[in-house]
């Protein structure tokens, strides 16, 4: 009996911290995550710029103000843009990207960056695309990391160019400078139909690791945003740590459409190393203040809300209380079930040293209904015991004590 009950009482055990393992997951191989419960490593704890910055990304977009005098256009490089190309897909555990190694589609801006005051230089710029990725959240009706006009959407790709008069990206990034990247927003909304490059990236989604694998289709990135569409613009910065505020934003503000077979494929990506989705937590940061900036438009654009904008509920307090309370019980199950564990062994240990008490041959007793007598076989006890004397079926029990009998 020992040798079944152990190994169920050290699976119970196991089975009774599944938070501890869980929690031990999430963390693993980031110093930051999107969690918004997380009081340490959640959005609401990134520290440096991300906490201290006043121009941080993204914002709702509304309340935008017209361009003085001709508004600036934006061009995509048609060459490498608007035709099918190879890339790499890549799960970066914050995000699912593509990356452009090669053959860099070329956006003209113009002098946007120096009209929303990101460069000093009132000249035309060019910027070469490094990659692009995606932001998600928990369901539908959630995920996109800018709103427009308090409106947030299922997803938002950010196809992220650095300025051209850097040889790279990381070269951009680290000069400090606020003209270094320009960033392209685009809003998705679950339709009917669907892009070949979105079912593309859905179905190569699943395959993404951490170091990128070269994807089986081509995605046309013209494809992926609506170039025609009037855009807004500001001077924001990244989204992920560390808030570097060096960035053009440009959010195109006509969403395309996206299936919800897509989306499914999009929700069900898990971080590497873990079974845990993105979509547990959703990877978008909440929204950020826009201070004294201006948001800028080449469209028209509506007041802010007065009452600003409800972003998605996390419920924290009650998911913490729950995790706590999961976690007592927890420990204390444990505590049971390795003190009964302990108290079956000492149990046992006893059974096994206990001496064996001599066998007794028990007396063979019969009643003759014949004359109402009770009648023993074995010879010697019935004439020690004179006692027994005939009487009532009814009123007789049999219970062995040291070879005697109880009369009730």
């Amino acid at each position: 009996m020992l040798k079944t009950l152990i190994p169920l009482l050290l699976v119970a055990h196991a089975v009774a911290s599944p938070s501890i393992l869980s929690h031990q997951a999430r963390r693993a191989g980031s110093p930051w995550n999107y969690n918004q419960c997380d009081s340490s490593e959640g959005p609401m704890k990134w520290g440096g710029v991300c906490s201290t910055g006043k121009q941080q990304t993204p914002v709702d977009l509304c309340g935008a103000k017209a361009f003085d005098g001709t508004a600036p256009s934006i061009k995509f490089d048609s060459a490498n843009w608007d035709k099918p190309n190879k890339f790499n897909i890549k799960n970066t555990g914050h995000a699912l990207q593509l990356d452009v190694t090669s053959n860099a589609p070329v956006l003209n801006a113009g002098n946007l960056a120096f009209r929303v005051g990101r460069s000093t230089t009132d000249g035309d710029s060019t910027w070469k695309l490094a990659q692009m990725h995606f932001h998600w959240g928990r369901s539908a009706t959630e995920g996109s990391e800018h709103y427009i006009q308090g409106v947030q959407y299922p997803l938002e790709a950010h196809f992220v160019h650095f300025n051209s008069k850097y040889p790279t990206i990381s070269d951009a990034v680290s000069s400090g400078n606020s003209d270094a990247l320009l960033v392209v927003g685009q809003m998705y909304t679950l339709g009917s139909s669907e892009s070949a490059a979105l079912t593309t990236i859905g179905n190569e989604a699943s395959r993404a690791t951490t170091d990128g694998v070269a994807m089986n289709g081509d995605v046309n990135f013209a494809q992926l945003v609506n170039d025609k569409a009037s855009f807004y613009s500001y001077a924001g910065g990244l989204t992920t740590p560390g808030c570097n505020e060096v960035v053009t934003w440009i959010v195109m503000d006509s969403p395309i459409t996206i299936t919800r077979a897509t989306m499914d494929k999009l929700w069900a990506v898990t971080i590497p190393g873990s079974t845990e989705k993105f979509a547990v937590y959703g990877n978008y940061r909440p929204l950020q203040p826009i201070g004294d900036r201006t948001i800028y438009t080449t469209g028209s654009s509506s007041p802010c809300a007065t009452h600003g904008v409800k972003e998605p509920d996390f419920q924290c307090s009650t998911d913490s209380e729950a995790q706590k309370n999961l976690t007592i019980v927890s420990a204390v199950l444990g505590s049971l079930l390795g003190v009964s564990l302990l108290a079956l062994l000492v149990l046992g240990y006893k059974v096994c040293m206990a001496p064996k008490p001599a066998s007794t041959a028990a007396p063979n007793i019969s009643l003759n209904a014949d004359d109402n007598e009770l009648k023993s076989k074995t010879a010697p006890m019935q004439s020690a015991n004179p006692m027994f004397m005939a009487m009532p079926m009814q009123n007789i029990s049999y219970v062995p004590t040291n070879n005697t009998f109880s009369l009730g």
